[in-house]
């Protein structure tokens, strides 16, 4: 984003009856199709020479990165200390001698390197995506590079100047993001540049080849199209097998504010073949409730599978005011391809039962300068098997944690799982994730990226396995080598990056993910001498125990559990004074506690009934007093 603040947001209903548009009241349990009607245009392929006549930047690409935040006010010690069950899952990855948590997958991390250097100002908001023969290409707010998979393996640095084959435009784009098309073997690369509506576009890139290096297809967009005197923010990307969705927040001139939104519908195959880009453009979208959705985000197939040929899901969380709570999530489906006339996009809701906000500022080792850590928005996420994944940030109890989404687009379910409080003490934010799964069959296993900051370390960059049921414990990936503080304006919070970027690497033999993230520099500085402001940082994972679940030994815990399988009641014996067992919950495979039991027990037997649930495989999850806990498989029969 250019100019960027934490919005305060002002009410949508009260500005939109100024300006005379009635809001449409719906029944949230139901899909809407009550959207704005879309308009069909094409954009022809944009060289330097169609740059207009007389036009000029904006002067200096500082002004594009720092703004004054309105994120400023730290933890004080009066929050909250609630029970809230998006703080459950605890990292011990810090703490070896704690390390008693079951793993489902155990990571590793491959290849890795450094990778662009921003210019100047902040937030770098890296980008990257990678191709099957291993063609790398990573984008941040003023350079883009291009690498093979093996480290140190630079191919091309440029300046967004350079990519474009223009001079004029200096480094004036903005927010780009990157990704892999597998249908076609091609990359494509979304910016916007700046922000004002005159001189407003949407950058459209689609490389001839699967080798960047070998060319690009640019076509400019004029973004204030069905938005007089509003320019566009915060593009978000998605593609099926044959169209290109983009999304973003629509700002009146003059404001730091939305006061709409857009998706962009196009055809791929014209951008390939440098033709005039067909494209639907969707105005107004509305979520369930009948307010404007932003920041929502398209989520593509996680496989890039053939059959995925019409459509788009998206998600999105309700967008909080300063001081606000929310709890519902929104998700919509455009039903259909360009070429139809019947094409609709459908809003539904989920009230996820657990209310979140904005997490506050972060404190950073070696520094009185605050970080933000972004806010409630979805920034991230694919779909697969009739599933959406997606994740968002939140205050738990005064700190920033993660929230991952499965919804069933079925039955209109959700299943959420927190991640981070790692002892009340650390931030986790900026999360990613990717399908890290064998096939669709195989469609609860995820990789998440993120960042983790705190009064103890520099922001670093972590990474962790996800399945149904429960987590790795994070991986360090790469630690920051000080603090940042390279923002300007008085009594703004210093920028970590509005986002990190993970994708599957889809040709790999064994599933394969990669991701890149900022990491802050410190005194040292980077290539262009910008000293504590942050760098990208690119690594590969894979699971090193090959997708198999390595449950905690029983013996190791002094416990057994017997009869299994089981169809009435369950024995759990432990005779471990020192680590009793203080809760046991019974698990489904959809990540649901179907029946939990407390107390505290010692050298006990806990008697479990379990006649009244439904065949099929459990999982108990049995937490330990000061020991951690570890998950058991159990068969109901």
């Amino acid at each position: 984003m250019k100019l960027r603040i934490s919005i305060a947001l002002f009410s949508f209903l009260a500005s939109m009856t100024a300006m005379g548009q009635t809001i449409p009241k719906l029944d949230a349990t139901n899909p809407t199709s009550n959207q704005s009607k879309p308009v069909v245009m094409t954009v022809q392929p944009w060289k330097a020479s169609g740059i207009p006549s007389g036009w000029k930047p904006k002067a200096g690409p500082t002004q594009r990165h720092v703004c004054a935040g309105s994120q400023s006010s730290p933890r004080n010690g009066s929050q909250s200390t609630s029970f809230d069950p998006d703080g459950l899952i605890i990292d011990h990855a810090d703490d070896p001698s704690n390390y008693k948590v079951s793993q489902t997958e155990a990571l590793g991390i491959g290849r890795s390197f450094v990778a662009n250097n921003l210019t100047d100002g902040e937030p770098a908001d890296n980008s990257m995506a990678i191709s099957n023969s291993g063609f790398i290409v990573s984008a941040d707010n003023t350079t883009i590079d291009y690498y093979r998979d093996t480290p140190d393996t630079l191919l091309q640095f440029q300046r967004h100047r350079d990519f474009f084959g223009d001079s004029l435009l200096g480094e004036v784009p903005f927010d780009p993001r990157v990704i892999y098309d597998r249908y076609a073997d091609r990359f494509i690369v979304v910016m916007v540049m700046n922000t004002v509506f005159s001189d407003n576009f949407l950058f459209v890139s689609f490389s001839k080849t699967d080798d960047p290096r070998d060319g690009w297809n640019h076509y400019r967009v004029d973004t204030d199209t069905l938005d007089p005197d509003s320019w566009m923010d915060h593009p978000q990307i998605g593609i099926n097998r044959d169209e290109l969705f983009i999304t973003g927040n629509m700002i009146l001139d003059g404001d730091l504010e939305p006061s709409s939104n857009k998706l962009y519908q196009i055809r791929k195959q014209d951008g390939y073949d440098s033709l005039a880009l067909n494209m639907r453009i969707w105005p107004d979208i509305m979520d369930a409730d009948g307010n404007p959705g932003f920041f929502l985000c398209p989520l593509s197939d996680g496989l890039m599978a053939d059959s995925y040929d019409r459509g788009i899901y998206l998600a999105s969380t309700k967008l909080l005011t300063s001081g606000q709570t929310g709890s519902k999530l929104y998700w919509y489906h455009l039903t259909d391809s360009l070429g139809s006339a019947g094409a609709t996009i459908d809003a539904r809701q989920l009230g996820s039962g657990q209310p979140y906000s904005s997490p506050f500022a972060g404190i950073q080792l070696g520094s009185t300068e605050y970080l933000d850590l972004g806010n409630c928005r979805v920034r991230s996420g694919f779909h697969l098997a009739g599933k959406l994944y997606f994740v968002y940030c939140k205050n738990t109890n005064g700190f920033c944690t993660i929230v991952l989404n499965r919804v069933d687009t079925q039955t209109n379910s959700l299943q959420r799982d927190g991640w981070g409080f790692s002892s009340g003490s650390q931030d986790d934010s900026q999360p990613s994730i990717a399908f890290a799964g064998l096939d669709s069959t195989d469609d609860a296993k995820l990789l998440m990226a993120y960042q983790r900051s705190g009064a103890n370390i520099f922001m670093q960059m972590r990474a962790v396995y996800f399945d149904s049921i429960f987590p790795s414990n994070s991986m360090l990936v790469k630690p920051g080598d000080g603090y940042v503080d390279i923002n300007t304006f008085a009594g703004a919070n210093e920028r970590i990056g509005d986002y990190t970027t993970t994708q599957r690497r889809y040709g790999a033999a064994t599933p394969t993910c990669w991701a890149v993230a900022s990491y802050p520099v410190g005194a040292n500085g980077n290539y262009f001498n910008q000293q504590y402001g942050t760098n990208g940082f690119i690594a590969e994972f894979t699971d090193s125990l090959a997708n198999t679940v390595v449950p905690m030994s029983l013996e190791s815990m002094a416990v057994s559990i017997y009869p299994n399988p089981a169809s009435g009641t369950v024995y759990v014996e432990s005779v471990d004074l020192v680590h009793p067992i203080q809760n046991v919950a019974l698990i489904d495979l959809h990540g649901k506690v179907t029946k939990a039991w407390q107390g505290t027990w010692g050298q006990s037997t806990i008697t479990l009934d379990v006649s009244d649930q439904s065949k099929g495989l459990y999982f108990l999850k049995l937490q330990f007093k000061n020991q951690g806990y570890g998950y058991y498989k159990i068969l109901v029969d």
